[in-house]
């Protein structure tokens, strides 16, 4: 817990030193997903984000991710903006519990046509005993299509992290859809993640899980935005008898001038 919240202060000092204007974004989350605590059958998280516009077409970028299951991303990074493209570059941690792993993140927008884009991500650490060896590679890769009113994400998750001796792959196919209607203050967001789960020590047994949530948005165009989410896991085949797994969280989105 010490290691989040000097992470997350790091952060707010940081900010606080350059900010004139930026959008903020706050959320905090509960879940019943497994952790390292006997004592405990649920976690706490909070997601912090930070975007500033430092010259027209150049932003900078601090977030504090949380994924569920004591699990974050914390990124500092540059965003650069020409035409049809949008470049991010940074340092990122990847953080489990109190474990975490330095590394490098990359993403890469392009707007095709004015109703699809291509989107990707690339998130690459390393470890802190051994900087020669990895510890977590992610890559996302995918379209997001821009409909009148809406706009669907699909994408493919492939994740790799290092344990010891051995690793655990992640392959994840992603459905993501945002939609409004114009001059209503309601946002709905529907997303289902389908996703396999392999470790190396027994490559050949497959975990299969399939999780689906939500996202209720409430937009004012003077006091920023509120937000509502969910997500639950619908289907696990490891473990078919177990009790359902879910994470809520809420916060809110506004622009400091």
């Amino acid at each position: 817990m010490k290691l989040k919240y000097c992470i997350s202060v790091f952060f707010l000092i940081f900010l606080s030193l350059c900010a004139f204007s930026l959008e903020f974004q706050l959320q905090g989350h509960y879940d019943n997903y497994e952790n390292n605590n006997p004592e405990r059958n649920y976690n706490i998280g909070l997601s912090f984000q930070f975007k500033e516009q430092i010259k027209n077409n150049v932003f900078v970028d601090a977030n504090l991710i949380y994924k569920n299951q004591n699990k974050y991303l914390a990124y500092c990074a540059g965003q650069f903006k020409i035409k049809q493209f949008i470049f991010l570059s940074g340092i990122a941690l990847d953080i489990k519990n109190t474990f975490f792993s330095p590394g490098l993140l990359l993403k890469f927008d392009y707007k095709i046509v004015k109703w699809l884009s291509l989107s990707t991500e690339l998130l690459t650490t390393f470890s802190t005993i051994d900087v020669s060896k990895g510890s977590v590679f992610d890559g996302v890769a995918g379209f997001i299509f821009h409909l009148k009113n809406a706009n669907v994400k699909l994408a493919y998750d492939f994740r790799r992290e290092m344990i010891n001796t051995y690793y655990i792959s992640y392959h994840k196919g992603i459905f993501d859809l945002i939609t409004y209607e114009s001059g209503f203050p309601l946002r709905i967001g529907l997303n289902a993640h389908f996703y396999s789960i392999i470790d190396s020590r027994n490559p050949t047994s497959k975990n299969l899980i399939l999780e689906a949530g939500g996202k209720l948005e409430l937009v004012t165009p003077r006091h920023g935005s509120y937000f509502i989410t969910g997500n639950a896991k619908i289907l696990e085949l490891a473990n078919l008898q177990g009790p359902i797994t879910f994470g809520i969280g809420a916060g809110t989105r506004f622009n400091i001038n």
